[in-house]
């Protein structure tokens, strides 16, 4: 299915249909990543300057604590493709944060257009968008 959707530039029509197989293909590279389906996982994307940082972080019910991930060649492929498309259909369509969280099969994506300060590593500005999706639990490595 990714390698399909990585081939998006050559379809004729980019509308509202392929922006969504974008999004649906970030969603499978995250799943694919951690590996579980029966998982909360949040990606946090901020994107400046053409590029962009990742945060990656998951739980279930019988988790303790908070685990992350390091962002895999299919999901680092899938965001530059919807970059890259996003890009083609103009600078307003382009957001600088996104929160991209998958419960249980369910999906919910935040996007914020608002300037990020450079002066601040995405590591100082995570810790409080992942407590809004994962309030009370530690992170913990394995």
């Amino acid at each position: 299915m990714l390698r399909r959707l990585m081939n998006w530039k050559k379809k004729p029509d980019q509308d509202r249909a392929n922006e969504t197989e974008l999004y649906n293909a970030i969603g499978v590279a995250v799943i694919e990543l951690i590996g579980r389906t029966d998982i909360r996982a949040l990606l946090y994307v901020e994107m400046a300057e053409g590029s962009f940082d990742t945060a990656i972080r998951y739980s279930s019910a019988d988790m303790p604590g908070v685990k992350g991930a390091f962002a895999s060649h299919d999901l680092t492929r899938a965001l530059l493709n919807l970059c890259d498309f996003l890009k083609s259909q103009g600078d307003d369509k382009l957001w600088t944060a996104m929160e991209y969280l998958a419960d249980h099969g369910d999906v919910d994506i935040s996007l914020s257009y608002d300037e990020i300060d450079q002066d601040m590593a995405i590591w100082e500005r995570s810790p409080a968008v992942i407590d809004k999706y994962f309030p009370g639990k530690p992170f913990y490595k394995d």
